[in-house]
């Protein structure tokens, strides 16, 4: 199961689109006539398979996509944690992530802090109408209607 839309605008969200480990800005305007890069990586706390780092756990598929179980790293540190799942246990990412964001929402300024829950009120919008409009689907009813050469509707 995918991260949602959801879960990723929640996360870059709290995270001030910063590495909870040193900080980095991890969105990178470059030229300013385009959208800027995203340079950081969502990574499981506990991983999304059993066989990897931290892996084992009684999380299920979905619960491992959730935001709690993730947080947002730039890519030298998603290596660096990956690399050291003895020193990188669940417990300290858990409590990286936390003190991180409590960092990030005690610095946010009072229209700073109405915009982040704006944009948390989106992502549940966004979430409920994803699965509205059937995403996941989408190959599969589109499909049908254009799949005979020309568009139609009925």
């Amino acid at each position: 199961m995918p991260v949602t839309q959801k879960t990723r605008l929640l996360l870059w969200t709290r995270s001030g689109s910063r590495c909870a480990m040193c900080q980095r800005e991890l969105l990178i305007d470059e030229v300013g006539t385009d959208d800027p890069s995203l340079v950081g990586d969502i990574a499981h706390i506990v991983a999304d398979k059993e066989s990897w780092a931290r892996g084992v756990s009684s999380l299920t598929p979905e619960q491992r996509e959730l935001s709690s179980n993730l947080i947002l790293l730039c890519k030298e540190h998603h290596k660096i944690v990956d690399d050291n799942e003895a020193k990188y246990t669940v417990e300290v990412l858990t409590d990286i992530k936390k003190k991180h964001e409590n960092a990030v929402k005690d610095a946010l300024s009072a229209p700073d802090k109405a915009k982040q829950r704006s944009i948390e009120l989106y992502a549940d919008l966004l979430d409920h109408w994803e699965k509205a409009a059937q995403i996941e689907h989408w190959s599969g009813w589109t499909s049908y209607m254009l799949g005979s050469g020309r568009p139609r509707m009925r």
